[in-house]
């Protein structure tokens, strides 16, 4: 997980990890780091790693409310459309699909 943030820091620098460090100790030794620019340190990499954790849920949530949306809630708007069932229905289908599925906080 170090390496998608190393990634999302300086996409175009060429690195390399031994393994997945666990502390800042681990970190310097495990970095083999290929550019004159100064590799971030442990306290930036921690901060990115959170922000792609965050990035990775944010999009799981929305790969799941989507095809929620689209196999539950849209059939029901259409339906809506065609006075087969109520608005109310069609609005509470995507109450229930964004509780179901909330983005983080």
């Amino acid at each position: 997980m170090i390496a998608l943030a190393l990634q999302k820091l300086y996409p175009n620098i060429t690195w390399r990890l031994e393994d997945e460090p666990k502390t800042a100790d681990e970190y310097k030794k495990f970095l083999e780091w290929h550019s004159d620019i100064n590799p971030p340190t442990w306290e930036e990499i921690q901060t990115a790693h959170e922000q792609v954790l965050v990035e990775m849920e944010l999009n799981r949530i929305q790969k799941q409310r989507s095809n929620a949306y689209r196999s539950e809630s849209d059939p029901l708007f259409f339906k809506y459309q065609r006075g087969e069932v109520t608005k109310e229905e069609w609005e509470a289908k995507v109450e229930e699909i964004r509780t179901r599925y909330p983005y983080p906080s």
